[in-house]
């Protein structure tokens, strides 16, 4: 019976990414995304943030003729607004506020990249940017990922691409969408946040940022590597040099201290 549904379930989601327009767009996914646009400034998106929020009480102050709640809702709504500007994170180096959360595999330190976070009911959105302009868009789903997969085949067509946990080959870890310019994927993540993720990123960026982030993990794991042979009662006797290939010279010779890890920080 469960082979059967499994197939049933199959050729449904072959039917609807057949018929679907294989367009990758945030406002067929969901109306909340109208006016922002991959490439936007933060200034530009802080505006239509700030626009959606006046326009939203001045529909409920409009619709009050007692003075007392009109200034209530005033001063409420020029609360919010204001603080739409503290709802960005930027990733310094010396920001270890995201390293442990759901979000850490998506940024690196010292780039440039800032993140605003807006919150929901129960999904969060978190929107990124790189040299001011959007570049991805994530958000954190607590519906387990086989609740989408209908639902975005319908909306971008047939994936690109379905990967599976380990050896289970009917329960799909990510999906990933592509069009020209847009790289879509939902991922499930285990614990301990057990949700998943939904996210839109401009596939040049991406790409530039993939092998960015797997250039500076690699350097990562040979100074881990190389550290544990220094430290080890045998060293090898070309970590010294292997060192100096992977972190430039020494400077301490000509009295200028040099922090050797500060190279490889991202």
């Amino acid at each position: 019976m469960k082979a059967v549904n499994f197939i049933v379930f199959i050729i449904g989601f072959i039917v609807i990414s057949i018929q679907a327009d294989a367009r990758i767009s945030l406002v067929k996914y969901n109306r909340v995304y109208h006016g922002l646009a991959f490439n936007m400034s933060t200034e530009a998106f802080s505006g239509v943030c700030k626009a959606r929020i006046k326009a939203k009480f001045m529909e409920k102050i409009a619709a009050t003729s007692d003075a007392a709640e009109r200034d209530r809702l005033t001063r409420a709504m020029n609360k919010s607004i204001k603080a739409v500007d503290s709802w960005t994170v930027r990733f310094t180096k010396n920001n270890k506020s995201w390293d442990a959360s759901v979000l850490s595999g998506e940024f690196m330190k010292g780039r440039g990249e800032v993140m605003t976070s807006r919150p929901m009911k129960n999904t969060r959105r978190y929107f990124f940017f790189h040299n001011d302009k959007l570049v991805k868009i994530i958000e954190i789903e607590t519906k387990a990922l086989s609740s989408y997969m209908f639902k975005f085949s319908s909306l971008y067509g047939k994936p690109l691409q379905v990967k599976y946990a380990g050896n289970q080959t009917r329960k799909p870890s990510e999906i990933i969408w592509e069009d020209n310019d847009i790289r879509f994927s939902i991922k499930s993540i285990g614990d301990p946040f057990n949700c998943v993720m939904l996210r839109w990123a401009l596939k040049a960026e991406d790409n530039e940022w993939e092998a960015l982030r797997a250039k500076t993990l690699k350097k990562k794991k040979s100074l881990d590597s190389l550290v544990r042979d220094a430290q080890s009662a045998t060293p090898d006797k070309s970590v010294d040099k292997k060192m100096e290939e992977l972190l430039g010279p020494d400077d301490n010779k000509k009295g200028e201290p040099k922090s050797s890890l500060q190279p490889l920080l991202p």
